[in-house]
């Protein structure tokens, strides 16, 4: 003769609550995985289509990853080092530049990776410029990134706001552009290097999902091992 054991209250109620707690991450995960492969189209779409002239009307965070050319100046004089910037395991810094436009308007342009000896301010500013790039909202710091100072031009993370009231720039974009390396570009060793902002995007989370799920499908079989396998009767 068998019978079950009632299981107990707290095993029970920690046993729902970790598994919705699972489940909800494996969804989680789902649902960045629809949102990773929107992207990732997105970004291929963009990248089988012919660079056009990107206009002012287009640079908002709507149209990030978008290709295209802008025609402007750079504005060499007020360019800042946004470090440190790691390009396969080597110090440096990330070259950002303010980017005239037609309009008055300026955008922020990440011109690439260089060694933390490189000198700002090396270009010509009146040389009208049609450069390729990538439109890109730049990422929130988290908690390790130190404060900009602004004072001392010390510059860790890529707040528009910040640069562009420090350099004096009109009109700030809300997105930045990063260089594409043009031909000439492509197989040399000058600095700054927009080959090392190639962005790598990578799409684990239906793995993620699965692990999860899998997760909570092992905390029930724990419980119902446990708490609810019918035990018999002594005679």
């Amino acid at each position: 003769m068998s019978t079950v054991r009632k299981p107990p209250f707290w095993a029970t109620t920690l046993t729902i609550a970790g598994v919705g707690v699972l489940c909800t991450l494996g969804t989680w995960q789902l649902h960045r995985l629809e949102w990773k492969e929107n992207l990732l189209e997105r970004i291929n779409a963009y990248d089988s289509g012919e660079l056009k002239q990107i206009s002012t009307r287009d640079l908002t965070p709507e149209n990030e990853f978008l290709k295209g050319q802008l025609k402007g100046r750079f504005i060499f004089e007020q360019e800042i080092a946004l470090k440190p910037r790691t390009r396969e395991g080597e110090p440096g810094v990330h070259v950002i530049t303010p980017f005239l436009l037609d309009d008055g308007s300026t955008i922020l342009i990440n011109r690439g990776w260089a060694p933390l000896d490189y000198r700002l301010g090396g270009g010509s500013s009146v040389i009208l410029r049609t450069r390729d790039v990538i439109l890109r909202v730049p990422d929130e710091p988290n908690m390790f990134v130190p404060e900009n100072i602004p004072a001392q031009n010390e510059w860790y993370a890529l707040n528009i706001k910040e640069i562009s009231e420090a350099k004096n720039l009109e009109s700030p974009r809300p997105v930045i552009g990063n260089l594409l390396p043009a031909e000439e570009e492509a197989n040399n060793d000058s600095y700054p290097d927009p080959k090392a902002l190639k962005i790598h995007l990578n799409n684990n989370h239906l793995q993620y999902a699965m692990f999860w799920y899998t997760m909570a499908l092992v905390m029930i079989a724990v419980f119902v091992l446990r708490f609810i396998k019918p035990l018999r009767k002594a005679d």
